[in-house]
């Protein structure tokens, strides 16, 4: 009987463990997402800043060819 009880504990914490990975995995997988988030967002915005940048090299240009 003892054995079977003491075995069974074993089962139960081993069972709380993997459910305490899982559960880690899980948030550090959330994190990634936010980084992810905020990483497309950055991108976004340096690719706004590199078209108004090329637009304004296009109208340099233009202007050279005037003169």
């Amino acid at each position: 009987m003892y054995e079977e009880n003491n075995s069974s504990n074993h089962n139960r914490l081993s069972t709380q463990e993997s459910v305490k990975s899982k559960i880690e995995k899980i948030k550090q997988t959330q994190k990634l997402i936010k980084r992810l988030e905020r990483l497309e967002i950055e991108i976004a915005r340096l690719n706004r800043q590199l078209d108004t940048k090329k637009s304004k090299q296009k109208e340099l240009m233009a202007e050279l060819d005037v003169v």
